[in-house]
């Protein structure tokens, strides 16, 4: 029996192509649903398709055992309105223009840290020590926070060794999120 895959919920705005399952990773290659974008130029929302632009494979939460592949080809659009016409690549919300992973990946790296180096989750991950690093908030919004009920502190060592470390402090919100 083939396996079902279903568009996950924090991949809006697409359609699944192909699947492919192996025994290390699952593979899904998808097409952007939506059939517009935002020219670079002008600002206006355009729907004049041009072609498909470079394959991208890009990381997302893995499933148990396996990892989560998506391949996607980001459509480029042309602009009628701006002299030369030129194109724009669709930018999908679920994913950073220039990124190897899916926001969703990105979230999904933060508690890797937790008790760990970043080059440690980097290399265990094989993924780039950038992109475990882009996890971590430099400052906080207090004004989203209404009330501290319960604290957790937990030390990141950056580099092993030296006194390069970040200190992850996370709470609890009434709304138990």
């Amino acid at each position: 029996m083939p396996a079902k895959i279903e568009i996950p919920r924090d991949l809006p705005g697409i359609r699944i192509l192909d699947t492919e399952l192996s025994e290390q990773e699952v593979v899904i290659t998808f097409e952007s649903a939506r059939e517009w974008a935002i020219c670079a130029k002008c600002g206006a929302k355009i729907r004049e398709s041009h072609c498909s632009g470079g394959q991208l494979w890009l990381r997302h939460p893995p499933i148990p055992g396996r990892s989560v592949i998506i391949e996607i080809r980001p459509k480029h659009l042309r602009c009628p309105t701006v002299d030369n016409n030129p194109t724009t690549t669709q930018k999908l919300d679920w994913h950073d223009e220039r990124g190897l992973h899916t926001k969703a990946y990105d979230q999904w790296l933060l508690p890797q840290l937790s008790g760990s180096t970043i080059a440690d989750v980097a290399r265990k991950e094989e993924t780039i020590y950038d992109a475990a690093r882009r996890q971590i908030a430099a400052e906080i919004s207090w004004e989203q926070i209404e009330q501290l009920e319960i604290l957790g502190l937990n030390k990141i060592v950056l580099k092993k060794g030296r006194r390069d470390f970040l200190v992850l402090v996370t709470t609890r919100q009434t709304q138990g999120s």
